[in-house]
């Protein structure tokens, strides 16, 4: 962004809210704005809706080169006015358009109209016509003309603001400030200083709303400023300068009059980058640190019954880095010198899985709430949980927390907590202005003593059983401060033989299965429910481990999800790879937010791990300081120093890898990040790009990740097994083929192998991305989805591709007696030439060989493998799939296969929260049906229901044989509207289920 001179600032608070005689108003702007090309990251079109003359889009010097805003719906429009900034164009149209969407509007009509015009602007004023969308098309004249325009104004009848559905978030403090009652503005259109701002008076006139949490440019997109920049290559139409810029927040509210006998506590969970904070006028301090506490005492500030203000100007990252923008043939860098202000949203600088978000994700970006109190405080609680191993029937809770007198006089009080009903209470004496560690335990209080305890487990291992502690502090029979601690009762064991570091919980060694976040969405768009569902998600594919790579989630919600649904934590601290970015410059920064973490998180029962860097060592300083502060603040917990080195593996590889490498290159070590590409399927590829760009694969397809040798090797593997894909959606066929087999063989081979764990590279995305996904941004679940749901089953049956032998695994902690395991195999026309039935045991947290397949006979070139295990009661314990080519990975021959016939019912169970769906489907032909994969639609809209919670999907069955596929929906989607249900597979044709 450029800025023509300052003088333009007090002009434009005039010209944002401009309003003709005839009282027309700019409706344009603060409207999205999109471009056929810009000069640069900078001088893009929303500049030229933005309300000031101090910004403007610049075009490439290119032959014609065009802006259209988006209106927000269809009005009536009679006047235009283009304010042209140092380069006019002299040959220019006006068009209108009234239909498509906002990025590909459709049917455009030149508009014939009266026009006067002078150096610096056109006015063109049309009898009054509707339309949404408004476009200026420039034709240079020579070869190197450009053009500016400073202001696109649209002049006609105000159209409602309609904002996206709010983000919710778990309710904090006493009076949570989050909400939509906050404005912001770039600071270089503000000429009043933070006293002034945060008094009540204050009218932020030409400010748009805001919601807290969230960034800057996540509220200019709610706000329909800019174009949604997850579409397309839309992430080129938001300015770089302009929102890696410094930016203010402010908002009012009332505090009861029923408060005035108490302290009064503002509270900042997250801003990003750093802040100052301002209220009623006073200048109340800084915030230090994106993901660190700030708490301000605000008690005699305060106006009782009256509105109160708040003002924080954002400040950009002092070392925001250059961005960067991804190519079919070029990955551009990952990281940059954004490593310096660390603790900092690391990823938003752009990796090879996410762009630039340009601001970096500045803003509020978590909680703001008031606290009530009388002078003592309690801080920091923290409930600690042991077992006398290998006895679990009895737990010694220990229960340390921070008091902090404000009063300037000595204090006697009471100390006050229940847990699972059983209360206690504890006498503590503070001195003045005293700050006090206080420690309980069942030595000095019985009720810390818990018989035969509700365990907490990991997924696949047992429940999660949770309890609450609250606390209290009472000085002279008065509440003073209250907490309310949520924690399981669990212990972690950690031992290293041969260097391989293997994880136990309460007593019994797991198997870490488990997935790499890098952030949970690119613009910290994620609250409770989206939390929720991502976390459940991995707890539906059977995963157990969720790393947060280098600390880029920091909402509550994250954790308390994963203490839901037993999903472990292994949580990074904020330094990436050496060789992706410098080291910090501020150490006491990044030390004290270190502690600040570990006191904020510490009493989540699904932190298993503390993690100094990814992949490599910290400076030894700031090793040195996480190695005490975890010791001394958090005894339950391991840390490691590195990712990616002794007593764990890592550094990938990134590419999808053949069934049989698995089996004999890993499965032995904990290792940290073994990499999967995993295209997501057709519907999400046409999602996240205009139908011209969805094939052949282009430069856009490099935009939304699709580059880097992992794609190569991919796309070679997908022509090598399946052929050369004729179109997008065959393209998305033959993908979903590898998603099956490599990631199933990867969490296989640790089920085969009995290693400590595994960590995909990565179960998440963070926006519409190609690659490295088990589900995509939209939620739609590729076959790495069920492949690994498969793969993981806490008991399991499988092949192994490198030696032909099928094993059971038993993850349990009880043994499988007098079993069955049933293995078929079927050649390509669908004939069963082998059918093994063997009875046999398995002890548990073993493997146990079942039987090596002879293929020597068969001659089709692909085979399928059914297996199956079963109680000695007939209920089916897992099942499980496989196609295998004589000549090895070589799958054409399935181009030719015969198509299946499938036979289907639908039945429905409702209950309060959801919808249970049973789809029967059943193969009536002779021919296997492969890869038959389930999908739901909304009736009216035709959009896909998701998540799709299925028990199971991409299924294939062989001929005669059934498969009910169980759909849970939530009674919401439910009750939207009515669902159609369909399938496809591969050599099954698409049909609508009736």
């Amino acid at each position: 962004m450029n800025f023509k001179s300052s003088l333009y600032i007090y002009i434009v608070f005039f010209l944002s809210t401009a309003v003709f005689a005839d009282n027309l108003k700019n409706i344009a702007v603060h409207r999205a704005c999109y471009q056929s090309n810009a000069s640069d990251y900078n001088n893009v079109a929303h500049l030229a809706t933005d309300g000031h003359l101090s910004t403007f889009w610049r075009s490439k010097k290119e032959k014609v080169s065009w802006i259209y805003v988006d209106l927000g719906g269809v009005t009536s429009v009679s006047k235009i006015i283009v304010k042209w900034g140092a380069k006019k164009a002299s040959l220019f149209s006006v068009e209108l358009s009234s239909e498509g969407n906002a990025s590909s509007p459709v049917n455009w009509k030149k508009v014939t109209a009266k026009a006067s015009s002078s150096n610096d602007e056109n006015i063109i004023s049309i009898a009054k016509t509707n339309c949404r969308f408004v476009k200026i098309q420039c034709e240079a004249i020579a070869e190197n003309d450009y053009f500016e325009i400073a202001e696109l104004e649209v002049y006609g009848k105000v159209l409602p603001l309609v904002l996206p559905p709010e983000l919710k978030y778990e309710v904090k403090g006493d009076l949570s400030l989050n909400g939509r009652n906050w404005f912001i503005q770039h600071s270089a259109f503000v000429d009043k200083k933070g006293e002034e701002i945060s008094k009540a008076s204050f009218v932020p006139n030409g400010w748009i709303s805001a919601t807290v949490p969230g960034t800057v440019l996540s509220n200019y997109i709610a706000n329909g400023a800019v174009p949604d920049p997850n579409y397309s290559n839309q992430q080129l139409m938001i300015s770089e300068s302009f929102f890696t810029s410094n930016f203010w927040y402010q908002t009012k509210f009332v505090v009861s009059e029923a408060k005035k006998n108490k302290r009064i506590w503002l509270n900042f969970n997250g801003i990003n980058w750093k802040g100052d904070i301002y209220f009623n006028g006073h200048f109340l301090g800084k915030s230090q640190g994106v993901y660190k506490r700030t708490v301000f005492e605000v008690t005699s500030f305060v106006q009782f019954g009256k509105p109160n203000g708040i003002a924080v100007l954002i400040h950009k990252n002092d070392n925001p880095g250059e961005v960067t923008e991804q190519h079919l043939k070029d990955p551009d860098g990952n990281g940059g010198s954004i490593g310096l202000d660390s603790p900092a949203i690391l990823a938003s600088i752009g990796w090879n899985w996410m762009p630039t978000i340009r601001g970096r994700n500045i803003g509020i970006w978590n909680d703001v709430f008031l606290n009530f109190t009388d002078d003592v405080l309690i801080e920091n609680p923290f409930v600690s949980t042991s077992l006398n191993l290998p006895d679990t029937t009895l737990t010694n809770l220990k229960i340390e927390c921070q008091l902090n007198n404000f009063k300037n006089q000595e204090v006697t009080g009471l100390l006050r907590g229940v847990i699972d009903g059983q209360k206690f209470e504890w006498p503590v004496t503070l001195l003045p202005n005293e700050k006090k560690i206080v420690k309980l335990s069942s030595d000095k209080i019985s009720a810390l003593r818990i018989k035969n305890p509700k365990l907490w487990w990991p997924n696949g291992y047992g429940e999660q059983a949770l309890y609450q502690c609250q606390l209290e502090f009472y000085t002279q029979g008065n509440l003073s401060d209250k907490k309310k601690i949520e924690f399981g009762i669990r212990h972690f064991s950690y031992t290293i033989d041969n260097n391989n570091l293997r994880i136990s919980v309460n007593g019994k060694p797991i198997i870490v299965k488990g997935g790499n976040w890098g952030m949970a969405e690119s613009m910290l768009q994620c609250d409770s429910i989206g939390y929720d569902t991502r976390v459940r998600l991995h707890k539906d594919m059977n995963m157990n481990m969720i790393r947060n790579w280098i600390g880029s989630v920091g909402h509550d919600e994250f954790y308390t999800a994963c203490d839901k649904y037993g999903i472990l934590v292994w949580d990074d601290f904020w330094l990436a790879n050496p060789v992706d970015g410098p080291h910090p410059i501020d150490n006491d920064l990044f030390v004290s937010t270190v502690e600040d973490k570990i006191l904020r998180l510490r009493n989540h029962p699904s932190i298993a791990l503390w993690c100094g860097r990814n992949e490599g060592y910290p400076p030894a300083v700031l090793d040195s300081a996480m190695t005490v502060a975890t010791a001394t603040l958090d005894l339950t917990r391991f840390y490691l120093s590195s990712s990616a080195h002794s007593p764990v593996t890592g550094l990938g590889p990134y590419e999808t890898k053949d069934p049989k490498w698995y089996f004999t290159e890993r499965g032995t070590t904990f290792h940290s990040e073994q990499g999967i590409v995993a295209p997501p399927n057709y519907e999400s590829l046409a999602a996240m790009m205009p139908q011209d760009k969805v094939w052949p694969i282009n430069d856009l397809w490099g935009l939304h990740d699709w580059t880097q040798p992992r794609v190569s090797i991919f796309y070679d593997d997908l022509i090598k097994s399946y052929g050369l894909p004729k179109d997008a959606k065959d393209f998305s066929k033959k993908a979903q083929m590898l998603n099956m087999e490599g990631p199933k063989a990867m969490f296989e081979s640790w089920q085969s192998n009995r290693g400590p764990g595994v960590l995909v590279w990565m179960s998440h995305p963070a926006w519409p991305s190609l690659i490295c996904q088990t589900y995509d941004y939209y939620f739609d679940a590729t076959a790495a989805y069920y492949a690994f749901k498969k793969a993981g089953e806490p008991l399991h049956i499988l092949w192994r591709a490198d030696n032909e032998k099928v094993q059971i695994v038993n993850n349990t902690f009880k043994e499988v007696s007098q079993s069955l395991a049933v293995i078929q195999v079927f050649d390509l026309n669908g004939k069963q030439v082998t059918k093994i039935v063997k009875q046999l045991d398995c002890p548990s947290n073993a493997v146990i060989d079942v039987e090596k397949i002879d293929f020597t006979a068969l001659s089709t070139p692909v085979q399928f493998i059914k297996v199956e295990w079963f109680t000695k009661n007939g209920d089916l314990l897992s099942d499980n799939f496989y196609w295998r080519g004589t000549d090895y990975m070589n799958y054409q021959a399935l181009e030719s296969i015969n198509k299946a016939q499938i036979s289907t019912s639908i039945t429905t169970v409702k209950s309060k929260n959801e919808v249970n769906v049973k789809v029967a489907l059943k193969n009536t032909s002779d021919q296997v049906a492969l890869m038959i994969r389930l999908m739901g639609h909304y009736n009216k809209n035709g959009e896909r229901v998701l998540p799709l919670w299925c028990n199971d999907n991409y299924v294939s069955l062989t001929p005669g044989a059934s498969k009910i596929i169980e759909v849970k929906i939530p009674i919401e989607a439910y009750s939207k509207d009515t669902i159609n249900f369909q399938y496809e597979g591969w050599n099954v044709d698409t049909a609508q289920i009736n």
